[in-house]
Order: structure tokens, then sequence, then C-alpha cells
């Protein structure tokens, strides 16, 4: 059932001595051994079909193990165990002990094979309070706004950068403030039948951006926001790629046909875009 697939020392030539055995590879058919770790990442069912797909055609399993730890919780390659599991091929596997979700989130945070979507679930999967918080939040809104905008919202950070990206894939993300965030939130849902008209997702994220920054200004209406957007034209949305250009267009909209009184509470893109510096 069990087979020991390294033996002796890993060398260049018969006589090197300087290379020596880490990590024992094993291969078996006994899959009940084997147990999902709390906190790892969904499984990805479409990445299991295509997994399996590409066993079917070649079997590579030998070449890349899957990592477990001392209880045989898979610590790295789940998907590539359910790929060997659905097709009835032996699972080849190495033990390392001492790994947790911990390391198994950190072995993670640098490489490209976890999104933003399995950092959320781990972490709150694991208890962590400001994940379960924007867990919650994500998936209210996922429909109109993505991981990014998310972070940007809970995190009350000014855009989104890879720095932040990082904290949230280290654990460190914190919620600055729910109830400021969901006011944002409701007031992005708003508006957002007026950026329908913006076809890109990038720009349409970059609109909502500069209307953050907009949100965030205390001579903002949002009553008049939404009756300026009724009455002015939103052509000129289409064709903006950049937050700067979405912000003097959205003022303009905002300043449309003020009155005397209303002028006194006008927003100035100069400033704002200032602020994004």
């Amino acid at each position: 059932m069990f087979n020991n697939t390294t033996k002796g020392k890993i060398g260049t030539g018969s006589n090197d001595t300087h290379s020596t055995v880490v990590n024992t590879i094993y291969n078996t058919t006994n899959y009940s051994m084997f147990k999902t770790q709390t906190g790892n990442r969904t499984k990805n069912k479409g990445h299991v079909k295509y997994l399996t797909k590409s066993i079917e055609t070649e079997n590579l399993l030998h070449a890349q193990p899957i990592c477990v730890n001392e209880n045989f919780e898979i610590i790295d390659g789940q998907h590539r165990f359910e790929a060997a599991l659905e097709l009835g091929v032996p699972v080849y596997y190495y033990q390392v002990k001492g790994l947790g979700i911990a390391q198994t989130q950190r072995l993670n945070s640098k490489l490209k094979n976890w999104n933003a979507e399995d950092f959320m679930h781990s972490f709150a999967n694991s208890g962590d309070s400001n994940y379960i918080a924007y867990r919650l939040f994500h998936e209210e809104n996922c429909d109109i706004i993505d991981h990014n905008l998310a972070q940007v919202l809970l995190g009350d950070y000014t855009t989104f950068s890879g720095a932040h990206g990082q904290l949230f894939k280290d654990g460190k993300f914190v919620v600055k403030d729910w109830g400021v965030a969901t006011q944002r939130m409701e007031k992005l849902r708003d508006i957002h039948q007026q950026l329908l008209v913006i076809k890109g997702v990038p720009e349409r994220r970059e609109c909502m951006y500069a209307l953050l920054s907009m949100f965030k200004d205390e001579n903002y209406n949002h009553a008049r926001m939404l009756q300026k957007l009724a009455i002015h034209p939103k052509d000129v949305l289409r064709i903006l790629r950049r937050r700067s250009d979405f912000l003097v267009e959205l003022c303009e909209i905002y300043n449309y046909r003020a009155g005397s009184e209303e002028k006194k509470g006008n927003l100035n893109a100069r400033l704002l875009i200032g602020e994004l510096v």
C-alpha cells in the first residue's frame, strides 16, 4: 500500500558526499488517511476538474508530491489530492512535522496560487474577526465591487496598493470602521446604475475610487449627487480611464446648474485630485 520512492543520498554523482535526504516521498491509495486542514483555502471544483484531465493525459503527480504534517493534514496540494482520489491513482506525498494553518498561509502569501478569496476564507475560517467581518461585507456586495474595493472601503484607504494586498495575505488586515464603510457602500450602490455606461471593470473601479474621494469631502451631499446624475449627460464617462479624469467629470456633474446658494457647497476637483497625490 505504501511505497518509499526516495532512498539513500541524492547527489550529482556517485562520489557526492554533500547532499543528503531531507524528505522521503511516499505514495499510497489509502486516501482516508489524509485530512483537510481547517482554514485552508476553499477547494475549487473547476481546478480539480482541470487537474483530473491533465493527469489523465499524463500523470506527473510523482513530480509534484503533496505536503502533509504529522497528522496527515494537507498543507499543500489539496487539489492534486482530490484529482488523484477521483481518478483512483496513487497520491504522492512527503511529511513535514510542525506545520499548521499559520505556516500554510505564510507559504502561500508570496505565491500566486492563492488569491484574495482564498486568504479571506482561510483567515475567516481560522476565527479572525477582521476577516469574518470582511467576508460578510464582500459577500453582501460582490455583485458590484471586487476585493480591491472591499479592502479600500473597510480599511479606509485612499487607494489600493500592492502593500495593502500583501498585508491582507499576511493576515494583518484590520477593519477600520464598519459603519462608515457600510454607509459609503450604500452610496456606491445608489449610484451604481449610473455607472453601467462605463464598460470596463478597471475603469469602473477607478470611477468608484473617485466617488469615494468625493464622499470624504465634508461638503458632499448625496441627495444632490443623485439629482444631478439624473439630469446631467453621462456619455463622457464612457471614454474616461483615469481616476483624476473621473473626479473632474463627476465634480462637474455635482456642480451642474448650481444656484447661488448651492454653489457654496460645490466640490473642487483640483483639491480632491491633490489629496490623491
